[in-house]
């Protein structure tokens, strides 16, 4: 599910304008959202730097090794932290970095839609963006209290990463699946 909204997340961000990133992009992002949570086997304290250290160490077929560090970047800082340049050193293009930091931002907001893990969202997307604000819609089926909640303590760095704050917009969806605010 994290995969999915991740996706409707970066197309919704484009057509907002709050990336410039292409399909390649969008195809790394999807490889990290598969990923991001592989650390967890190893364990769930810090399974952000074991997903990383797996990624970066696995084979993955169809990867040159820039696109492997970026993967595993994106995995790295898909919680609590905004990657630094000095913590990117081996990617020393800015705009390597910076496709990190939103790639990761994206990924920070759809696994906080699915943070109890009951796909109770199934569909998100920015519906609004100006000078200062951005608006992130989202279609509920279930309760997504601690969604709603894990979005809410993820804006101060959804203004780091993106620059505009963040607006959460929840709409229920019914058994016709119409949605209703």
């Amino acid at each position: 599910m994290v995969s999915l909204l991740s996706l409707q997340l970066f197309d919704s961000a484009e057509k907002r304008g709050l990336h410039s990133m292409g399909q390649k992009e969008r195809e790394l992002l999807k490889y990290a959202a598969f990923l991001h949570d592989v650390g967890d086997f190893i364990s769930f304290t810090d399974h952000n730097l074991h997903s990383h250290y797996i990624i970066k160490n696995a084979e993955l077929l169809g990867f040159d090794h820039q696109e492997v560090n970026m993967i595993a970047n994106v995995a790295k800082y898909h919680t609590k932290k905004i990657p630094k340049k000095k913590n990117l050193k081996e990617e020393s293009d800015p705009k390597t970095q910076k496709t990190i930091n939103l790639l990761s931002g994206i990924l920070r907001i759809a696994e906080n839609l699915d943070r109890s893990h009951t796909q109770s969202i199934p569909k998100a997307k920015f519906t609004r963006n100006d000078k200062t604000e951005v608006t992130l819609t989202v279609w509920c089926e279930k309760d997504c209290e601690l969604e709603k909640r894990g979005i809410e303590s993820g804006k101060s760095l959804f203004k780091k990463t993106f620059g505009k704050s963040l607006k959460l917009n929840t709409l229920k969806k019914r058994a016709s699946n119409k949605a209703v605010s």
